[in-house]
């Protein structure tokens, strides 16, 4: 369904953009040790500043690679309703970690949350902040029984494309999920995750 030849964003350009970006501030930063212009503290900071790179970079790549993967192995036909819409739900469960029980039975708002687009029968999950093989984002198809929701809650429906799809999970603005050293658990959780993936569905 819609223009499978539309999307633009090429995010290998931007890897390698990125990759020389760092090739070049290592080059600066071997040189800048020997300089007496620069203070240790200089030296360290971009050193720091290249971590931050490299690891915006692995972001990038890992992301490239699940987009490859939904690419490769979901049929996306088979998750959609009678009429070609997907419906859209949200997704909840206590937080599962020693510290989240504690947590939960502090404040019974205090939930893990994603969500999915589906037909009632196959469904296609995603959640942010698991940290599952260094990673911060998941996806995965309801046969893989990854997660045992405790509520699952019928939110809307979406006309997206298959491209429009691939565009929301894995689209430029999906980098910002990826690294899991982002995560907060205040400004950038879970529960912002599954609401702007679901409102992304829902426009369209």
């Amino acid at each position: 369904m819609g223009d499978e030849n539309s999307k633009t964003y090429n995010r290998n350009e931007k890897i390698i953009n990125e990759e020389n970006k760092s090739e070049r501030l290592e080059k600066d930063i071997d040189k800048m040790w020997f300089d007496p212009c620069f203070s240790f503290e200089e030296c360290v900071h971009a050193n720091i500043a290249k971590d931050i790179m490299d690891d915006k970079i692995k972001s990038l790549k890992r992301l490239n690679e699940k987009e490859n993967n939904f690419t490769k192995n979901i049929d996306l036909n088979k998750y959609r309703n009678d009429d070609g819409t997907f419906t859209i739900y949200k997704t909840s469960r206590p937080l599962n970690s020693s510290n989240g029980e504690q947590l939960y039975e502090m404040s019974k708002k205090l939930h893990h949350e994603g969500m999915a687009i589906g037909n009632g029968k196959n469904f296609i999950y995603s959640d942010y902040g698991v940290n599952e093989n260094n990673s911060s984002v998941r996806f995965w198809d309801s046969k893989e029984n990854k997660e045992n929701w405790a509520d699952t809650e019928i939110v809307g429906k979406t006309n997206a494309s298959d491209n429009e799809v691939k565009e929301i999970f894995f689209g430029e603005k999906s980098e910002k999920w990826e690294n899991p050293k982002d995560y907060n658990f205040i400004f950038h959780n879970c529960q912002d995750y599954a609401e702007e993936k679901i409102n992304d569905f829902k426009g369209k």
